[in-house]
């Protein structure tokens, strides 16, 4: 697979170690597979499922390995949702777009698998229900320049010391205006300053915790003009 070499999670799923930015695709220790369904799908659909929406539009930064996008269709499946889906990606490694179809993915993704081959020929996938496009571009001009609107956004960019762009005030200010009131935003970090951050782009702020003991970090929620059953996290 040329550079990117499969590693095992502790859940058994795969990641990749990205040697531009010094760090794993997926957390290591809590598992590729159950950190995106955990920390980033669920909370997500969850949340606006509660509105019952015709149509749910997510823009996923970054696709990577594209975890996130199959994962929201593996759970919209389980949660029997018959509406349409648009998925808007970002990513800027074209390379590993095309290295996608020799990747393992977990039992549970297998039969999404002709999407993710699709996707790295085409970046595009769609049919009567789906539509998915992974744009190759930097995801902070991409923002900034976008008039779309999301329902849900993943924030999953690499972490803010080798990514430090793509986790600034002028950033999130972007994402803030591409949600729906009510959208939520997810992301892996528990940064109070990232959060503080988040506050001041006037996002509602909640600590993502688990229910059952687990290797999965906490992390964060971020909604606009709306409210979580959490308690909102404060930062003064």
């Amino acid at each position: 697979m040329n550079k990117y070499i499969p590693i095992r999670t502790q859940d058994g799923s795969f990641t990749l170690f990205s040697t531009k930015y010094d760090e794993h695709y997926h957390s290591v220790k809590s598992g590729a597979f159950s950190e995106t369904l955990f920390k980033h799908v669920m909370p997500a659909i969850d949340h606006v499922l509660e509105k019952n929406p015709d149509v749910i539009k997510i823009l996923d930064i970054c696709f990577g390995l594209g975890y996130n996008t199959i994962t929201t269709l593996y759970y919209l499946d389980k949660k029997k949702y018959m509406g349409d889906v648009e998925i808007y990606s970002l990513e800027l490694d074209e390379e590993l777009i095309h290295s996608l179809n020799l990747m393992p993915y977990p039992q549970e993704l297998l039969a999404y698998l002709p999407i993710i081959s699709k996707i790295s020929k085409d970046y595009h996938f769609n049919n009567e229900f789906l539509n998915i496009t992974v744009l190759i571009a930097d995801a902070f001009e991409a923002v900034k320049d976008s008039s779309k609107k999301f329902d849900i956004i993943y924030q999953d960019a690499f972490s803010r010391k080798n990514n430090p762009e793509l986790w600034s005030e002028e950033y999130f200010g972007y994402l803030y205006n591409l949600l729906n009131d009510n959208g939520i935003m997810t992301t892996y970090t528990q940064s109070k300053g990232i959060r503080k951050i988040l506050k001041k782009c006037g996002f509602n702020v909640y600590q993502h915790y688990f229910e059952q003991p687990s290797l999965i970090r906490a992390g964060t929620l971020a909604v606009k003009n709306g409210k979580l059953p959490l308690s909102e996290i404060g930062l003064d």
